[in-house]
């Protein structure tokens, strides 16, 4: 097998592994009780970051997801020409 087939075999399979993460990990919920008081203090404590008067690491990471996922979805379409 060339190389190209082992890249195109692995941009398809990123390509079916991106839906998955994107569902499991932006819409997923958290296990109760520590995890869920983990989340609460994540979303409730505000602090100004660049000027911006009120951030929460809750709202980051999920901006960080949301950004992960897109990356994660557009990789297979230029790794695989």
């Amino acid at each position: 097998m060339k190389t190209a087939s082992f890249l195109r075999i692995a941009s398809v399979l990123t390509f079916l592994d991106a839906p998955l993460h994107t569902v499991g990990g932006v819409f997923g919920k958290q296990a109760p009780r520590a995890e869920q008081k983990v989340a609460s203090a994540m979303k409730e404590n505000a602090f100004p970051v660049m000027g911006v008067p009120v951030r929460t690491f809750g709202s980051y990471l999920l901006r960080w997801g949301w950004l992960s996922a897109y990356f994660q979805h557009g990789n297979p379409l230029f790794s695989c020409s």
